[in-house]
């Protein structure tokens, strides 16, 4: 069994997701800062800008194998999946990239100082 992939399905869609590269980890960067500059706060609802900027760049970037969607997937068809095949590839995206989920590195950090104050 290979734990630095795990592949979701839904239906005739197959996601294999990995653990990050660091190829992944900039592409996913890149795509964060391409979507906070597009998605300007006031001008965007608050569901589709959460999407772009959050979940959209971890999933997307996560991605090692495809089957059964259009690849690259645009964000306008990455909103129309269905939320069950979404929800189990975040999860799949966010056990294998832990240091990836929002907060991580400050409640590490904030551990860390713990140890040592």
């Amino acid at each position: 069994m290979n734990t630095n992939r795990e592949t979701v399905k839904h239906e005739d869609i197959a996601i294999t997701v990995g653990v990050a590269s660091i190829l992944m980890g900039m592409q996913r960067s890149i795509a964060k800062g391409e979507a906070f500059r597009a998605c300007k706060e006031g001008e965007v609802e608050p569901a589709r800008r959460i999407l772009a900027i959050v979940t959209y760049p971890d999933l997307i970037a996560s991605v090692v194998e495809v089957d059964g969607i259009p690849w690259p997937l645009a964000f306008e068809q990455f909103l129309e999946l269905p939320e069950i095949l979404v929800t189990t590839w975040e999860e799949a995206t966010y056990r294998l990239n832990p240091h990836w989920l929002p907060g991580h590195d400050d409640e590490e950090a904030a551990g860390e100082a713990e140890k040592k104050g």
